[in-house]
């Protein structure tokens, strides 16, 4: 699967898609976004996230700190509690 990080007004927004799409098409779809990391993620058994690579199209590579966020994101949509509540 392929990612992108964006910064937003609302804060950090992540979109997780697959092929044919590019990197590029699926960062226009969302012009009021601006891309921070891209790159692609995979999911293993036992819910760890890995991500790796870099977008050609929009230049910019995978960033140490996207598995934490992409990790977060996915507790969240499954309805675990965020961590940054629990602070």
């Amino acid at each position: 699967m392929k990612y992108i990080v964006f910064r937003s007004s609302e804060g950090p927004r992540v979109e997780i898609f697959g092929a044919p799409t590019s990197h590029a098409d699926q960062a226009a779809a969302h012009p009021a976004w601006q891309p921070q990391a891209a790159g692609f993620v995979r999911f293993l058994d036992g819910g760890e996230v890995v991500c790796f690579g870099r977008s050609q199209s929009l230049n910019l590579a995978a960033d140490p700190g996207d598995k934490a966020l992409i990790e977060m994101l996915c507790r969240m949509n499954l309805g675990e509690s965020d961590p940054l509540e629990e602070s």
